[in-house]
């Protein structure tokens, strides 16, 4: 599971951005914040009875607040979803 803001990928593959320009811009965001429809995927994991691992790649935001801070958001959001 990772944070991804769609607005800014698209702007990312129009302008030809690179990786690094696409980073820069928020193309990874917080979890709360991601445009990916996190609720569903735990819903569907839910219908399959999946009862393995799910893994979290955790961003520092470019100017935003500390890693621990980040990681303490986006675990309540992963308790919110249920996880």
């Amino acid at each position: 599971m990772k944070g991804y803001d769609s607005d800014v990928g698209s702007a990312a593959r129009l302008r030809e951005w690179s990786y690094h320009e696409a980073v820069q811009q928020g193309v990874f965001c917080d979890l709360s914040q991601s445009r990916l429809d996190l609720t569903g995927l735990v819903e569907e994991l839910d219908a399959a009875e999946y009862t393995g691992w799910v893994v979290v790649e955790q961003d520092v935001m470019p100017g935003e607040d500390t890693p621990l801070e980040g990681l303490k958001r986006s675990r309540e959001y992963l308790y919110e979803l249920g996880l």
